[in-house]
């Protein structure tokens, strides 16, 4: 089972404000994300278009055990707190979606 997070930086790249933001939501994201069990397998590298244009915008991958955690995860108290420094620089979208059984 995994999430995918997509990010689109929107404004204020290139100010100290997004700096501090950005460190401290990622702070908060990677504490939540593998304190509700998930491991990341890909965060913000090179995409690469193999049939089609490849996202645009910063994606994340992260594995989790079930559905389940990865819920907990991303709509707990922690996370949706953290998220109010990340909404104002940058439009989220994620989703989770079953993995093949092992």
């Amino acid at each position: 089972m995994a999430t995918i997070r997509r990010l689109a930086i929107r404004r204020g790249a290139g100010d100290a404000a997004f700096a501090d933001g950005a460190a401290s939501t990622r702070r908060v994201f990677d504490h939540d994300c593998t304190a509700g069990g998930g491991t990341y397998l890909a965060r913000g590298g090179k995409n690469v278009g193999i049939d089609g244009e490849p996202p645009k915008p910063r994606t994340v991958i992260i594995a989790f055990d079930s559905l389940e955690k990865a819920q907990a995860t991303f709509t707990g108290a922690a996370y949706r707190e953290g998220r109010k420094i990340g909404d104002k620089y940058a439009k989220f979208r994620i989703w989770a979606m079953e993995g093949i059984a092992k």
